[in-house]
């Protein structure tokens, strides 16, 4: 188990998910010593080595707006200038394409 030094969130799967000779990461478990207690030993650098990698993935997830407001207005200008004609019928399908790849159910 790890905890990330930044967020203070403590997350099960990064020690698990990198440590060597896991399933995650591709490799057999380990067997069992004589004693029966699993003889694993895990690289710290592969650990914070990973949660180095995970900590800059979040941080670039929180960067990324959610909206590109620049081309939404890009948009509503060239419909209001009559530069982009818009095709409900064509959107309407893409939408129900999106909800049944999602699995949602129908409103219709």
């Amino acid at each position: 188990m790890t905890t990330n030094p930044i967020s203070g969130v403590t997350n099960p799967i990064v020690a698990d998910a990198t440590a060597p000779g896991t399933q995650a990461a591709g490799g057999a478990k380990p067997d069992s010593g004589p004693s029966g207690v699993a003889a694993t030993s895990v690289d710290s650098g592969e650990v914070s080595h990973a949660q180095t990698l995970l900590n800059a993935i979040s941080t670039m997830a929180q960067n990324i707006p959610s909206v590109d407001q620049q081309r939404v207005d890009q948009i509503r200008a060239a419909i209001a200038q009559g530069k982009l004609s818009v095709n409900a019928q064509n959107i309407a399908q893409r939408l129900a394409e999106i909800e049944a790849q999602l699995g949602a159910p129908s409103s219709g």
